[in-house]
């Protein structure tokens, strides 16, 4: 998934923007949730399962930032 590959290459030292890009990942990987479910009428269970590593590295993130 092209959304992973851009996580890859983002700084992980700025929290607040490393947010914001998982952000955008996260809305991205919904958007093609919904499309495969509208479209094909499939459950896209590893896209479900990368959402929520997805959530759960943002909500790290988040949880890190306010404990500093």
């Amino acid at each position: 998934m092209i959304s992973f590959e851009i996580l890859q290459e983002l700084d992980m030292s700025d929290s607040e923007r490393m947010t914001k890009n998982i952000d955008k990942v996260i809305n991205c990987t919904c958007n093609e949730i919904c499309d495969q479910l509208e479209n094909n009428n499939t459950y896209p269970y590893e896209m479900i399962e990368a959402l929520a590593n997805l959530i759960n590295a943002r909500n790290s993130l988040v949880i890190n930032k306010s404990n500093n």
